[in-house]
């Protein structure tokens, strides 16, 4: 797939546009949105245009992906599959069918290139950083604007972007479904019951136990919090009893079903979660992830910073951080216990938290090094 730098402009450009536009609008902030996007734009330029002919990872998925789609793009439209979603799943035989269309897509936008998904995923991070944003600013956390704008920006999330993978997907699914069920816990209104259903649909195709994970981590969460008010009334420990009996029953039922092919390389927990926070090891690369090099070696360093940071984020005056830190917790749980699970590629789906975690750690051991003693001016509440 030869092409020219003209070829690059219209993507480049639009990663640009687009994330200036969107910083510009919803952070309000031009500045930081003209430095973000001119980095983005500026790496996924430079690194089609001068690297990845000769020096360029690509993985079998995402080769698959394009090819499949390129395909697609030559016999179909784009609304006919709108009109008949299922057609598409006879298609491709693939429970994935949405990321094809999505590939598909971006073909008949940028043209039939690698970077043609890359540009779409790069565009999709900016609106992954609104949804983190929400969902922090929910929590009340003061400096929701700069973790989301330091998201942008973060190391793994710049090393991953230039590759065609659905897991920004997976991301961008995960952070809306667990914003409209933060919302929907607090103001029970049905429109974002609705929302939830419709994301989990989308979800379903393309990691199909997240929503499982999510909605046991919430029963979980709900568990905690009616446990928590058990001294005041026992019916509460009942029904918190009952949520977490529940949440069981739903990562039962995960294990049952299709990962039961994960079962015959089950794994250590314990060493498994490590395993898959710190994957892959600076000094022990694996091929072809070579371009993981300088997030891993900042990951490895910066370790103990992330696991003050989880510390700081539980001392936040909010009962939702229990939500997040139950999911993150089953997640890492979940990801730690099957050996087949822990490889660089399913760290992505978690990086937004990683990023939150980071960041505060780094600007808590800050506060520590500068003696920062006004309660009242602190960084986190």
């Amino acid at each position: 797939m030869n092409y020219s730098f003209f070829d690059l402009f219209l993507p480049s450009f639009s990663i640009f546009f687009i994330g200036l536009f969107v910083i510009t609008f919803y952070f309000k902030s031009f500045k930081y949105g003209l430095i973000i996007s001119s980095i983005k734009s500026g790496l996924f330029f430079i690194y089609f245009a001068y690297f990845f002919h000769n020096a360029g990872f690509t993985f079998l998925d995402d080769i698959r992906y394009l090819n499949i789609s390129s395909q697609l793009a030559n016999n179909y439209n784009i609304t006919y599959f709108i009109f008949k979603p299922f057609a598409l799943l006879d298609i491709i035989g693939s429970k994935n069918f949405l990321y094809y269309f999505i590939n598909m897509v971006s073909i008949k936008l940028f043209g039939n290139y690698y970077f043609s998904p890359v540009t779409l995923n790069i565009i999709l991070i900016y609106f992954i950083a609104i949804i983190l944003y929400k969902i922090l600013n929910f929590l009340n956390i003061k400096i929701a604007y700069v973790i989301s704008l330091f998201y942008l920006i973060q190391w793994d999330i710049l090393s991953w972007e230039i590759l065609n993978f659905k897991d920004f997907w997976v991301q961008f699914l995960t952070l809306l479904f667990i914003y409209n069920l933060l919302k929907f816990d607090k103001y029970k209104n049905i429109k974002y019951l609705i929302s939830i259903l419709v994301v989990m649909s989308f979800l379903f195709t393309l990691r199909f136990y997240i929503p499982y994970l999510i909605i046991a981590s919430f029963f979980i969460f709900k568990f905690y919090l009616f446990f928590l008010e058990a001294e005041k009334k026992t019916i509460y420990y009942i029904i918190g009893l009952l949520f977490f009996i529940i949440g069981i029953i739903i990562l039962n039922t995960i294990l049952k079903s299709e990962l039961h092919l994960f079962l015959s390389h089950f794994t250590n927990p314990f060493v498994g979660i490590i395993r898959y926070l710190l994957t892959p090891l600076p000094f022990h690369m694996e091929n072809g992830y070579e371009f993981l090099l300088f997030a891993s070696l900042l990951n490895f360093l910066l370790f103990p910073l992330f696991l003050y940071g989880i510390y700081l984020f539980y001392k936040i005056d909010s009962k939702y951080k229990y939500f997040i830190l139950s999911y993150f917790s089953v997640l890492l749980l979940f990801y730690g216990c099957f050996i087949v699970l822990q490889g660089p590629r399913h760290k992505i789906q978690i990086l937004p938290f990683i990023s939150l975690f980071q960041f505060y750690g780094f600007y808590g051991f800050l506060q520590f090094l500068i003696g920062y003693k006004d309660e009242k001016n602190k960084f986190f509440n």
